[in-house]
């Protein structure tokens, strides 16, 4: 359930960004020839008025959009009823190629201001048990909902935090946990476990939250914006210091890292996994930004070149540009997931 909750996640997060770019391409004048839902062989497929087509393809997983102007093989063999790309103005080719990045920002600004002024968000936690995951040392250890944590290896517990601040730094040592069930004092001995490396120490349990009630508008809206604004800059960050090699590539995180962290948010309940989608969407539209080949930024940084280097850059040469930026990023997404898959294996 959690995979497919995550796969969905990350579908409807390429599409927003694919609808980003079809959205700015009619604007433009520019002609759709294909606006795909999945990959892969064609499914279902419908020819619209205005000449494009609308394919449902076998794997459900994101999808893209085919503009006149950026296939000349393909621009070859169909015809274009609108502006071809390279037709197109300097300020609308690069207003479509920004456009699925800002498509991101957008929608994840609108989840925020949703989880902040509809549901609000207190991440002060009680030390009671709210629930206890299947499979975990909680469980094992017969730890139950409703349970209340008083002490941990002989300190005295006052507030939710503090409580999974020693969680996290026990490094997997064993806990000795004081619980209050029904006026009944009992003790259980805890081994907390590791997932993956980048997912904190946890025993498997899910705290009860104080009762918060909903942010006002006023104030949803300015959270939502620092927050919308603060993610793109930690975002930024953490790109930096991958290049400069303060941090290394284990940080990453691919499909598998998404299901795991996605997995963690359904545990604290649908606002945080709402908080999460809008930063995972963020990522998206930063990382598609980056000026490499393949990338929207690297498309944008071609465009541009075009317009002010005195000789014209061939298509094939572009072509091969991307293509090769295209095996790269599937190379570092096969070395990311494996990454993910020896996380997995720790403990």
């Amino acid at each position: 359930m959690i995979i497919l909750l995550s796969l969905l996640i990350i579908s409807i997060l390429i599409m927003v960004h694919e609808f980003g770019h079809y959205g700015a391409a009619r604007i433009c004048g520019v002609q759709v020839y294909e606006f795909s839902i999945g990959f892969g062989p064609v499914l279902l497929q419908i020819k619209t008025k205005r000449s494009m087509l609308v394919s449902l393809r076998l794997i459900p997983l994101g999808g893209y959009v085919r503009l006149a102007g950026l296939d000349s093989l393909k621009d070859n063999q169909e015809k274009s009823s609108g502006d071809r790309f390279q037709d197109a103005p300097l300020w609308s080719r690069l207003f479509i190629l920004c456009a699925g990045s800002l498509a991101n920002i957008v929608v994840a600004f609108f989840i925020l201001l949703a989880v902040y002024g509809l549901g609000g968000l207190n991440t002060s936690v009680t030390t009671v048990i709210a629930s206890v995951t299947k499979g975990s040392p909680a469980e094992q250890s017969q730890l139950f909902s409703g349970d209340k944590i008083i002490a941990i290896n002989q300190v005295f517990i006052k507030e939710g935090s503090q409580l999974v601040n020693i969680i996290r730094s026990s490094k997997g040592k064993p806990l000795e946990i004081n619980i209050m069930r029904q006026n009944h004092l009992i003790q259980r001995l805890i081994t907390p476990t590791l997932k993956a490396n980048n997912l904190p120490w946890q025993i498997g349990i899910k705290l009860q939250s104080l009762q918060s009630d909903r942010f006002q508008w006023s104030g949803a809206l300015f959270r939502a914006i620092n927050d919308t604004v603060q993610g793109i800059v930690l975002t930024l960050l953490g790109i930096g210091q991958l290049i400069t090699g303060r941090i290394g590539l284990s940080a990453m995180s691919g499909p598998i890292g998404i299901v795991s962290v996605t997995g963690e948010m359904v545990n604290y309940g649908v606002l945080f996994l709402g908080r999460f989608v809008a930063f995972l969407g963020i990522n998206l539209a930063v990382l598609n930004s980056l000026p490499l080949p393949a990338l929207d930024g690297g498309r944008f940084v071609v465009e541009v070149l075009r317009a002010v280097l005195p000789f014209r850059i061939k298509e094939s040469f572009v072509a091969r540009i991307h293509l090769a930026g295209v095996l790269a990023f599937f190379i570092l997404m096969l070395f990311v997931t494996w990454l993910d898959i020896t996380k997995l294996s720790v403990r």
